[in-house]
């Protein structure tokens, strides 16, 4: 009988944490990516959209903020570019809201219902394979976690786009 008392005693101390993980478990946001238009030419430049729909009660980081040590800015990264097509400046967030964090001790910007990031790319052939990711953070007031979303085009035209971790 003292086994079992033992037993009972630690598989409750096992499911207490998990489930309560699965409590606070946070589902990354859902992404979509539209380009400015689709009739394009070579050497013309587009604007891409990446339009996330944050899920209730999470909050993502915008792709620029002044932190010394914080969380992680959103961030495009593309896998060819080159002759194809060529990224232009750095990614831009658009409808952030600046708020100081306590916990870091700075101003931080991130989006709440929707995150608006927009990339400038010329495309030099109107084919052009474009892929990439987009890397961001999501956090509850509890936890945050790193999520990616993969994207693949090909011109103006979207192939893929896989939401997840």
């Amino acid at each position: 009988m003292e086994k079992f008392k033992v037993k009972v005693i630690m598989a409750m101390f096992y499911l207490i944490p998990v489930l309560s993980s699965h409590a606070q478990e946070l589902k990354p946001s859902n992404w979509e990516i539209k380009f400015s238009r689709t009739g394009v030419a070579e050497n013309d430049t587009v604007t891409l959209y990446f339009i996330g729909k944050i899920p209730e009660n999470q909050g993502v980081y915008s792709t620029k903020f002044e932190c010394d040590y914080g969380p992680s800015a959103a961030r495009v990264i593309f896998e060819n570019p080159g002759k194809n097509y060529t990224v232009i400046d750095s990614s831009v967030s658009v409808g952030d809201v600046a708020e100081f964090d306590d916990i870091f001790g700075c101003t931080l910007k991130k989006f709440k219902k929707v995150a608006i990031i927009k990339q400038i790319i010329k495309i030099s052939n109107k084919k052009a394979l474009i892929k990439g990711k987009l890397e961001y953070q999501a956090c509850t007031n509890e936890m945050c976690l790193q999520y990616y979303m993969y994207f693949e085009t090909k011109g103006t035209r979207v192939l893929k786009v896989e939401n997840g971790k």
